[in-house]
This record gives structure tokens, sequence and C-alpha cells, in this order.
């Protein structure tokens, strides 16, 4: 906690298949203090075989935070939502 992270984002569709081609925006925050994330997570590139490297996230402190992956892609659009007690 209060550093940052770098995460692996793997997206694929429901048959398994990954997708390469997402435009992935990332959001979140503490919804009983009412903020944000302190930082602007960004996917810093596309590694390969449905897998993307996240950058920037960071907790700044220990409770409920949600994590949120708006995720554009051919097949779709979607939301990807991870609920973490840190």
């Amino acid at each position: 906690m209060k550093k940052l992270h770098t995460w692996t984002l793997h997206i694929e569709t429901a048959a398994g298949v990954p997708i390469d081609s997402a435009a992935v925006d990332v959001d979140g925050g503490m919804p009983e203090h009412g903020h944000g994330l302190p930082t602007k997570p960004t996917v810093a590139k596309q590694i390969g075989r449905g897998d993307y490297l996240v950058e920037g996230m960071k907790f700044s402190m220990t409770g409920w935070w949600v994590v949120k992956f708006h995720v554009n892609a051919p097949p779709g659009a979607d939301l990807i939502v991870f609920n973490l007690r840190l």
C-alpha cells in the first residue's frame, strides 16, 4: 500500500479468445469514503495475447477499494469491476 503498483490485466472473450485490440480506461476509488484513486492509472502498453500493462495503480489507505476497467473492443464494450479489501 502507498506504493505504485504495476498490474497485468488479461482480457478475453467469453469463449476464451484473447483480445489484443481493446481500449481500456481505469477508474475506481473508495465508495465508503467518497473519493477516487489517488493516482490516474493507465494502460501503458498492450503486451499481447490479451494482456495489458497497467501502470500507476496506488492505494493510499486500508479499507474497501473498487477498481473499474472500462473496455472497448471489437466484440463490444464491457466493464470489469474488482472489489478489494486492503
